[in-house]
């Protein structure tokens, strides 16, 4: 586990704890979002490491792009990372906040690779499929990658199924001994 991801960790179960107790889920998700995309800007990023710019001057910057969006409680989490000199560690705080909701929720977040854009009601196949198998609600993004020539990749979390043509032929090229495992086709 990456040394910011354990530092963020606390900080994504504090306030997943606050917004689940005042079932503010969606307001904390979309305050974290705008705060990790600042953050990962890269003025921002000079911003927060010039000693020139003090404390306060840093998170009124936050609180500026954030005015009609961030709530008192963000505004002392944002004045906590930066004493800590955290605030570079927001991408992967909101990260973790999302996905301890996603379990909160039971909502699944699926990646489905294919050739070509499916259909709607091809996209809701998959997601009864899963939502019978996992039960839980899916998320589902289609994402269009015509170098796998067909079939279906999908990712959940750890889980990879590779149901592509590619996959596929580069099994079978490994077990006939055509390709070594190291490169692809």
């Amino acid at each position: 586990m990456s040394r910011n991801r354990v530092i963020a960790r606390p900080y994504a179960k504090a306030i997943f704890e606050l917004a689940r107790s005042e079932k503010t889920f969606s307001l904390w998700s979309q305050m974290l979002s705008l705060a990790a995309s600042a953050s990962m800007d890269k003025s921002v990023q000079e911003l927060i490491k010039n000693p020139k710019f003090t404390t306060s001057q840093v998170i009124t910057l936050f609180v500026d792009i954030g005015k009609d969006l961030f709530t008192p409680q963000m505004h002392s989490l944002l004045w906590t990372l930066a004493k800590f000199k955290r605030l570079g560690g927001l991408p992967e705080i909101a990260s973790l906040y999302e996905e301890l909701r996603a379990e909160a929720e039971r909502v699944v977040s699926v990646e489905l690779v294919s050739a070509f854009p499916l259909e709607k009601s091809e996209q809701q196949r998959f997601v009864d499929v899963l939502k019978h198998r996992t039960n839980c609600d899916i998320a589902l993004e289609n994402i269009v990658d015509e170098s796998i020539l067909g079939g279906a990749i999908l990712r959940a979390g750890d889980l990879v199924i590779d149901g592509s043509i590619r996959g596929r032929l580069a099994k079978l090229g490994e077990s006939v001994g055509i390709l070594d495992s190291k490169r692809e086709l």
